[in-house]
């Protein structure tokens, strides 16, 4: 078991953006993870503002857990939704989204 004061669990919101072309006429569906929100409100906005006849977008819940030196991912995720642990890390370096920074829990 990992030791509390160096892990955490951070419930966030993780938007998917899949090729419709792709899904109906190539290799099908796939998502990709562009964008992280803290509250499902901003996720859901997201979506419904973004979303077209080419791209569409997907918000699901995850839980990425950092403990010690790891860091992991739950959720209902597709097994066609690239989400991992790096990626994750990439688009909270290159936007910080809604989010504010992570503090393990006490």
């Amino acid at each position: 078991m990992a030791d509390q004061k160096n892990s955490s669990r951070n419930s966030l919101w993780v938007i998917l953006e899949e090729d419709v072309y792709e899904t109906q006429f190539g290799d099908g569906y796939y998502g990709y993870p562009v964008k992280l929100c803290r509250h499902m409100e901003n996720a859901e906005d997201f979506v419904a503002t973004h979303s077209t006849k080419d791209r569409r977008y997907h918000a699901k819940r995850i839980d990425l857990i950092v403990e010690a030196q790891a860091i992991r991912i739950e959720g209902d995720l597709d097994p066609h939704d690239e989400v991992t642990p790096a990626r994750l890390v990439s688009l909270l370096v290159a936007d910080h989204s809604d989010l504010t920074a992570f503090t393990p829990e006490t």
